[in-house]
């Protein structure tokens, strides 16, 4: 496990390699809601807190840190390798 991973003006939070594959972890922190849900959902194309959607969509960040992750293994191992990307909120 890497953690904070710096690329040009940007850092991965985790990269896991291990069995299951290599990983890219992105992690946020959501205040709850004053009032209403504080679940979080994924729809299958986005995430939602509570009933609104996040000011910046994670899923998108974390797909294009897994698409650098696998352009820089790529580069530098000569292999292409598969990197998932993962969103994960703690608590």
């Amino acid at each position: 496990m890497f953690h904070d991973v710096l690329g040009e003006g940007f850092n991965v939070d985790h990269v896991v390699i291990g069995s299951a594959g290599v990983f890219t972890v992105e992690t946020k922190t959501w205040s709850k809601p004053v009032r209403g849900d504080a679940r979080i959902s994924y729809d299958g194309e986005r995430l939602i807190a509570g009933s609104r959607e996040p000011d910046r969509d994670p899923l998108l960040q974390a797909k294009a840190q897994a698409r650098w992750l696998a352009a820089l293994l790529a580069e530098s191992t000569g292999r292409r390798l598969t990197v998932q990307p993962v969103v994960v909120f703690p608590g």
